[in-house]
């Protein structure tokens, strides 16, 4: 059976059956993110280790990223004399995150720190490493390599549960390929304006699976009176619902925590 992620054509290309159209849940899954901040428990007490230059240069993670933030002048994120790594061990497991900062970025080391702290260690531990790059100002992004996050400019609390959200899929598990598009097929609705767009432009799953997530989770966290309503979407939320749960509810303090992948970077002018 297939399985949804980064490295599924079908999910970045659309699928070969063409065009599915749905209506939209709700206008933008964006809008839960003011609910999601309050919900989110405060952030967990920490500690942490800054590594030496000899640490970061004997390996940083793959994405080039975390490259160009230490080593390549030419790019907009270089920050080489602004540029720290840490190792950040959280109160609720004994096992450190990988975090690197540019004091330069918008959004400071203790704010990037409590980023991931709000998240109970099962959620945490979908992401293997976290990078704050610098970025100019008024601009901001988020992207995933696989388990790490890559993050610039202004974010807030609901960032880091969206990280964890979508390093689910691009990362791992992933979502199984055929019973999610049959999820789709036997709904009216899918989660976002954006996810019904689209599925209608050529059939593309990655919307509906990053969009619905955040629903599945808004229906996880939030305790509202009266219940918020999702029902059109009923067989997504079973297959994302059950992914979400697996990882959130996992027992233990750290369980299956996703370690960070370090490569020895070798650039022509290092200086």
């Amino acid at each position: 059976m297939g399985v949804l992620s980064s490295l599924c054509p079908l999910m970045l290309l659309g699928l070969a059956s063409a065009q599915i159209i749905r209506d939209p849940l709700v206008k933008n899954v964006l809008d839960f993110d003011s609910t999601f901040d309050a919900t989110l428990p405060a952030p967990q007490k920490y500690t942490y280790k800054k590594w030496t230059t000899d640490d970061i240069e004997q390996g940083l993670p793959p994405d080039s990223t975390w490259a160009a933030s230490y080593y390549d002048k030419e790019s907009r994120h270089y920050c080489r004399d602004d540029f720290s790594v840490y190792n950040v061990t959280y109160a609720d497991c004994p096992e450190p995150w990988l975090i690197g900062h540019c004091a330069k970025a918008e959004i400071s080391r203790e704010a990037t720190f409590d980023l991931l702290g709000r998240l109970p260690s099962s959620a945490r531990g979908v992401i293997s490493d976290l990078l704050n790059a610098n970025i100019e100002r008024g601009l901001s992004f988020r992207w995933h390599n696989k388990h790490s996050v890559l993050m610039g400019g202004y974010f807030r609390p609901a960032d880091g549960l969206k990280a964890a959200l979508s390093a689910l899929w691009l990362g791992g598990p992933g979502v199984p390929y055929e019973p999610f598009l049959n999820a789709v097929n036997a709904d009216t609705c899918v989660a976002d304006e954006r996810a019904a767009e689209s599925l209608k432009r050529d059939g593309s799953l990655g919307d509906a699976v990053d969009k619905g997530f955040a629903v599945a989770a808004y229906l996880k966290l939030v305790k509202g009176d009266p219940p918020f309503d999702a029902s059109c979407m009923s067989n997504q939320l079973k297959v994302l619902g059950a992914i979400l749960d697996e990882r959130w509810d996992a027992p233990g303090q750290c369980p299956d925590k996703s370690a960070p992948e370090l490569e020895k970077y070798r650039y022509g002018t290092e200086s």
